[in-house]
């Protein structure tokens, strides 16, 4: 069973730095938030979902530890992320380009748009916000996705470890049995 939960902003300390459910608050073992983002986990057993909650704190240290100026620049910068900019230029050149033919109408003077002065500078900011917003959302998916990844390898070897551990016992066993006469 997949689960996925998020605390209140109220139970955090610190809402730029991710959060760690444990058990004890989900019923399940693990799952993470970064800011809007969920990952989401199914019930692990206790090793493995301690091992991801000291690599989730080693993460939380090192984000506690940016510094807030850098903090506040790149809550700014977040928002050129997000499709809801690339909209705000959409409607921003659209209101630009016909605002001339309400310019008789205004009470303030908007300068005319030119095709040939800025419509390739309009292009090509709509393309790179574009890309961006694009590279964000697959760098989301590639963190979901390595952050799956570590689970399974680390559920894989602890399975590797108890398979390990009963050949050991069952080559035992058959060793004892061959030595009694």
């Amino acid at each position: 069973m997949i689960h996925s939960s998020t605390p209140s902003h109220s139970d955090r300390a610190d809402p730029s730095v991710p959060a760690v459910l444990s058990s004890a608050e989900t019923g399940y073992e693990t799952s993470y938030e970064t800011s809007r983002k969920r990952i989401f986990t199914a019930p692990l057993p206790d090793p493995v979902s301690k091992n991801i909650e000291a690599i989730i704190s080693l993460h939380t240290q090192k984000v506690r530890d940016i510094p807030s100026h850098q903090r506040v620049l790149e809550k700014i910068f977040t928002f050129f992320e997000r499709p809801v900019f690339l909209y705000s230029l959409i409607l921003g050149f659209a209101g630009w380009i016909f605002s001339d033919a309400f310019s008789p109408v205004l009470p303030f003077y908007v300068p005319p748009f030119h095709w040939s002065d800025q419509g390739l500078d309009m292009a090509s900011l709509l393309i790179s916000t574009g890309v961006l917003i694009r590279q964000t959302r697959q760098e989301n998916f590639a963190e979901q996705r390595s952050q799956l990844t570590l689970q399974l390898n680390l559920l894989s070897e602890q399975k590797d470890r108890q398979n390990h551990r009963s050949v050991g016992r069952t080559s035992s066993r058959y060793t004892e049995c061959d030595r009694s006469p």
